[in-house]
């Protein structure tokens, strides 16, 4: 059985691995029939046909490319249209002298084409024979490279399937995923001002606002600066977008953020800025190293975050830690596709990690933000019945209402604690010590263990609150002490009543108590060869005196004891007391006795 558990990480990265490349095949443009596409165009400036898909990269001054298709027209055709897959920065297209985009101004460089286009022919702007396809876009070093994907003309019902498609991919997805994060935003702004002392919303709420900047970048018509200031603005959210996700992580799993994050953002800026200052934006061999930078840097900060938030809970780290990863791949393949494979650019799909990435962010900070309600909610019914019960019975005890609430609520949380601490830690120690004794009966090692196992459910009990009272704290100690002193053969005589109702205190001088008496019966259990041990306890004025005497070899007073008893007297000391350790009653036994003042 642990075999197969050990496998299920590596099942589970098989699978993120195979959704990720689902994701970038479905993410793959649809292909139109081939006998429709034009494989060349006619460039009327210098006369050449180059081939589609074509790209124009390096534009030493501004011109019009001018291309032009010439096809016939079928005596028996009807409904054609024209696919174009992808045209930037943008185009006019011409046929038979009228125009198809009456809309399109190239003196206006803020425009821009935007996912696939489908333009259907009308049947009077057709000509039987010989139909002339004027294709023009501008090129121009501000408006970034000049790019054209497929050109197909035929029938409007075989193309408009690839157009469909197509455009979810390019456009409807990335919408959808910008409408998504709009509600994402509204419901955070609202949780933030219903819970403003949760700085934590405010950071989710900057992060919606970064991403859906970038798909604003992807779906906007228009370009409100020249391109290259556009796109800058579009590449520096998505930086300020990595930074706001490694703030808003350290906040979730409270982790301090390091100082080196944010210099290695400033310095990614700088570089960024640097880039499009010197005109290395439209590299792609700059643009492709820069963007894995970015992405090596974000997988960097997961790999930080998850080892330093080993105690955040593990559903936790493992949601965000795929979505994180899924992001990243996200981003990685759009960048990819978009420098290695300009004309077929996957450019939906980095919109769509980061929406996953939001949208699983915002279940977990939803989910802590209903359990602390529900805890808000128990409290205040507990409140209202004991405000209630406190008006009816007694006016003047009102006062008392929240003090008993505040116990009651620290009492659920403490016994929580206390049994975690006894299931998880108590019984490994258990088990290993059941392991020991068989294997090593006689071992030293079981012994510590056992002690220690003893001093850990000690150490519950003085934390417990049940534990108000001096009695109460000692009857608890006798029945956790009844088996040991059994083993080793002893009868224990308790006599407490005296103390039945002094206070303690506190937890921590109760806890103090527990290790000195805890020490002195272990003292006599290894060391005393006593068969009878007595534990008495009673108030002397404003003191309170324990004595433990055993009747075994006894210990020479001057002899001081060891390591253990020197813990002892300190400890005593600590608590304004003091510790004496001497021969029994008629120089039989040992008799170790702890005073210290009353509460």
């Amino acid at each position: 059985m642990p075999a197969a558990f050990a496998f299920r990480p590596w099942w589970s990265r098989i699978v993120l691995l195979a959704a990720m490349l689902g994701v970038a095949l479905l993410y793959r443009n649809s292909v139109p029939p081939a006998v429709l596409c034009v494989q060349h165009m006619t460039d009327l400036a210098s006369g050449t046909t180059p081939r589609l898909p074509l790209r124009v990269a390096d534009a030493t001054s501004a011109r019009t490319l001018s291309l032009e298709h010439v096809f016939e027209v079928p005596a028996a055709s009807s409904g054609l249209a024209v696919y174009i897959s992808h045209a930037a920065p943008i185009y006019s297209l011409v046929l038979n002298g009228r125009d198809l985009t009456p809309e399109v101004d190239f003196s206006r460089h803020e425009h821009r084409s935007r996912g696939p286009h489908l333009h259907p022919l009308a049947n009077d702007a057709l000509r039987e024979g010989r139909n002339t396809l004027l294709l023009r876009l501008p090129v121009a070093r501000t408006l970034g490279d000049t790019r054209l994907g497929q050109v197909c003309v035929g029938e409007r019902t075989a193309l408009h399937g690839v157009w469909l498609a197509n455009w979810w991919r390019q456009t409807g997805i990335t919408a959808t995923c910008l409408a998504l994060l709009v509600i994402l935003g509204l419901i955070a702004t609202t949780l933030a001002s219903l819970q403003r002392n949760l700085p934590i919303w405010r950071w989710y709420i900057v992060c919606v606002v970064l991403a859906a900047c970038r798909m604003l970048y992807v779906l906007s018509p228009v370009m409100p600066l020249d391109a290259t200031r556009w796109r800058a603005l579009s590449d520096l959210s998505v930086l300020l977008f990595v930074f706001a996700m490694y703030r808003l992580l350290c906040q979730f799993w409270a982790v301090l953020a390091h100082r080196w994050s944010t210099l290695l953002l400033l310095g990614a800026i700088v570089v960024r800025t640097a880039m499009t200052l010197a005109g290395l934006v439209s590299a792609p061999n700059w643009e492709l190293g820069y963007w894995i930078a970015v992405a090596l840097l974000a997988g960097g900060l997961i790999i930080e975050l998850s080892v330093r938030a080993r105690h955040a809970p593990l559903a936790e780290r493992t949601s965000l830690r795929w979505a994180l990863g899924f992001a990243i791949a996200c981003a990685v393949l759009e960048t990819t596709s978009k420098f290695v494979f300009p004309l077929r650019s996957t450019i939906g799909i980095y919109p769509l990690g980061t929406t996953v990435l939001v949208i699983v962010l915002g279940v977990l900070l939803a989910r802590r933000a209903s359990a602390g309600t529900r805890l808000l909610g128990q409290a205040a019914r507990r409140l209202g019945h004991r405000i209630d019960d406190s008006l009816l019975n007694s006016p003047a005890a009102s006062g008392r209402v929240w003090d008993m609430v505040s116990g009651e609520l620290a009492h659920d949380e403490r016994q929580y604690m206390l049994d975690v601490i006894n299931d998880g830690f108590g019984a490994r120690l258990l088990a290993v010590l059941t392991q020991i004794r068989q294997h090593t009966p006689h071992s030293q090692l079981a012994t510590d263990i056992q002690r220690a196992l003893l001093d850990l459910r000690l150490m519950i009990d003085a934390i417990d609150g049940s534990c108000q009272s001096l009695g109460t704290a000692l009857s608890t100690l006798r029945r956790r002490m009844e088996a040991p002193l059994a083993a080793a053969g002893m009868r224990s005589q308790w006599q407490i009543d005296a103390v039945a109702e002094v206070k303690v205190g506190s937890s921590r001088r109760l806890t103090e108590l527990f290790r000195c008496i805890e020490e002195l019966l272990s003292n006599a259990i290894q060391h005393a060869g006593a068969r009878t041990l007595q534990v008495a306890a009673q108030l002397e004025g404003s003191q309170i005196v324990l004595a433990v005497n055993d009747d075994g070899r006894g210990v020479a007073p001057a002899a001081g004891g060891g390591r253990g008893l020197r813990n002892v007297e300190l400890r005593m000391r600590a608590l304004g007391g003091r510790f004496s350790l001497g021969a029994g009653a008629d120089g039989i036994g040992t008799c170790a006795e702890l005073r210290w003042p009353r509460p």
